[in-house]
């Protein structure tokens, strides 16, 4: 009787064990769970939001992209502040953060991880 019951609790766990993979598996392709995409270019536009800056990057990589306080900045001290113009390079994550001035919501954009910009204007 202990062997039958023994061998049904091992055989509940390893469905369960095998449930919870399947699940871990297909949950990073349905949910979109992928690391930090790529992004670069020249900036197009900037806006300045509550939560940060709002950057319109227009080629290379273009899209919108949002410059928070949690983003680590490989930047020269004295260009703290985006520009258009400036070229910008680095790691965005996957989900889109709204910037939000006073109340009223303009825009989103992907936040960015990291980056690094160019000292000034490049042609």
């Amino acid at each position: 009787m202990t062997l039958k019951r023994s061998f049904k609790l091992t055989l509940l766990a390893i469905l369960i064990f095998i449930g919870l993979l399947t699940f871990f598996v297909f949950s990073t392709k349905i949910f979109g769970a992928v690391g930090p995409i790529s992004f670069g270019g020249k900036i197009g536009a900037v806006t300045v939001c509550n939560s940060g800056y709002l950057i319109v990057v227009t080629t290379v990589r273009p899209g919108s992209y949002m410059l928070t306080p949690a983003s680590i900045r490989r930047t020269p001290k004295a260009l703290t502040t985006p520009f258009p113009g400036q070229s910008i390079l680095g790691l965005a994550g996957t989900v889109p953060i709204p910037c939000i001035i006073g109340v009223i919501t303009y825009g989103k954009g992907l936040p960015i991880l990291m980056a690094g910009a160019s000292m000034g204007v490049s042609k």
